[in-house]
């Protein structure tokens, strides 16, 4: 959770309400907006300015604000390339709980003198020119109800999409999008990204209506992908773990993670104990939690001082590694036709660990996501297994019925086209499954929904009490299991 003494920027929901030429107005379903203010980059302007209050009567808006009997104000929000582009129609593309997505195509501004073509204004890092062609881009605008640091998770992805960027540029296609402009967030307005736009359906929305022929051609692309992810060689200017961020030189350094916990980091083991603190702290902020109880206190106090550092010091491999962060098919896109990748999408998580942590945060679609030791699904339980041991020393007479949380098809396949592609699997990785724990376990010290008003008044106290315990009660495993 953000830092009470942070300024803190309403929740907007943009509804398309009308288009033409000149521009593109949104309605606002909830909050305020600061009116009238221009934030320029690269070229680019992102343009919101309030209009005259009125009822709206339009798709989610309507029925929203008609139940309340509430007006709402109606905003425009241009985004173009200055001097000679105009945005004309805005589109938004699927669904993102960490951004505001748009596709917005672009039409030449009649009448613009080129002279002003060669007074945009210097290029900032991470960005490259608009070709003169394009006619369509895509604009990511941050939303600030996300679980994620706002000061820096912009400047983060854009740094993460270059080095991911140079990592695949031996592929015969180019998967990570370019980035024309990007904008920090200020008091009035939230970050955002004009990036390119990338033809193709989602991943993981075709996978399932694919022959198993098509659906292995895939996993051997991504294979190929992830092991150039895994090796990508990081610039020297990148010292220590953490996010990503770029100095006054323009080069690529270590910055604080976009999930807030600080940094950089000198070490593994100092981001992994610096995460520990921040879920404690984060703990005493929830009204459910309001702080673990004096005796659970002390248990996590004492491993924190005696037992994180030495846990993760024998348990990873002293090498820094990109991770991706949220690497899956749902981050994917696909061309239907040839059934290749055109696109590896949203870097919001991207960081600098080890060769573990891409398996604890990414890959679930295609079964090769590390599950915790208590995990209360069997099946998830059987996949660690598989994932720590090899499938080769487990009993493959998996249990699981179809339909079930786990894939194993695919699951085993992805394990196949990972072991042709030299992808570092968990059962290669020293201490892999011990770390995978302790990332499982500081989840639990403050669970995410805990601080969500819309869970916590979805539920009854008794669900909430038994869900409290339940989680006190995995807590307590762990610490055992470290004997702390």
């Amino acid at each position: 959770m953000e830092s009470n003494s942070s300024p803190r920027l309403p929740h907007l929901h943009y509804v398309l309400i009308q288009t033409d030429s000149k521009r593109t107005t949104l309605a606002q379903q909830s909050g305020l907006f600061t009116p009238n203010h221009i934030t320029r980059e690269n070229g680019f302007r992102i343009h919101h300015i309030e209009s005259s209050q009125r009822r709206i009567h339009h798709f989610i808006a309507q029925r929203a604000l008609r139940k309340r009997g509430k007006r709402a104000n109606s905003h425009t929000f241009e985004i173009h390339r200055l001097p000679d582009e105009k945005c004309s129609a805005f589109h938004k593309l699927g669904w993102d709980s960490n951004n505001f997505v748009y596709r917005v195509q672009l039409v030449p501004i009649e009448g613009t003198p080129a002279k002003f073509i060669n007074e945009l204004p210097p290029q900032q890092p991470g960005t490259t020119a608009l070709p003169s062609s394009t006619n369509e881009v895509v604009a990511r605008v941050s939303n600030v109800e996300a679980i994620l640091n706002e000061d820096v998770r912009v400047e983060n992805e854009v740094a993460a999409m270059c080095l991911v960027r140079d990592a695949l540029g031996s592929l015969d296609t180019m998967l990570v999008p370019d980035v024309f402009a990007w904008g920090r967030p200020t008091s009035e307005t939230p970050g955002w990204i004009i990036q390119e736009f990338k033809a193709g359906v989602q991943l993981d929305k075709a996978f399932g209506n694919m022959d198993p022929e098509t659906q292995q051609k895939i996993q051997k692309q991504i294979a190929r992908v992830f092991k150039l992810i895994q090796d990508c060689l990081l610039p020297a200017s990148i010292v220590g773990y953490g996010g990503l961020a770029f100095a006054k030189s323009g080069e690529i350094i270590t910055g604080p993670t976009p999930i807030p916990c600080g940094g950089p980091f000198k070490t593994l083991e100092d981001m992994y104990a610096q995460m520990m603190r921040y879920q404690l702290d984060d703990s005493k902020t929830s009204p459910i939690l309001n702080g673990w109880d004096d005796e659970m206190q002390k248990r996590l106090d004492r491993f924190l001082a005696e037992g994180i550092v030495p846990l993760v010091r024998d348990n990873s491999v002293a090498r820094q590694t990109f991770v991706h962060g949220d690497l899956d098919t749902y981050n994917m896109l696909v061309d239907p036709i040839s059934s290749k990748l055109t696109a590896i999408l949203d870097f919001d998580l991207s960081h600098i660990a080890s060769p573990a942590e891409e398996y604890f945060y990414s890959l679930t679609n295609l079964g090769s996501m590390l599950a915790g030791p208590f995990d209360d699904n069997p099946d998830e339980i059987l996949l660690r297994k598989c994932l720590l041991e090899g499938y080769d020393k487990v009993d493959n007479t998996f249990g699981g019925d179809e339909g079930g949380k786990i894939n194993w098809i695919a699951a085993r396949i992805t394990d196949h086209e990972f072991i042709q592609a030299g992808v570092l699997r968990p059962s290669e990785i020293k201490g892999c499954g011990e770390l995978a724990n302790l990332k499982w376990f500081l989840e639990y010290l403050s669970p995410p929904y805990f601080h969500m008003p819309r869970w916590v008044e979805g539920h009854k106290q008794e669900f909430i009490d038994k869900k409290k315990q339940a989680i006190r009660s995995t807590i307590e495993k762990y610490l055992d299991h470290w004997r702390f």
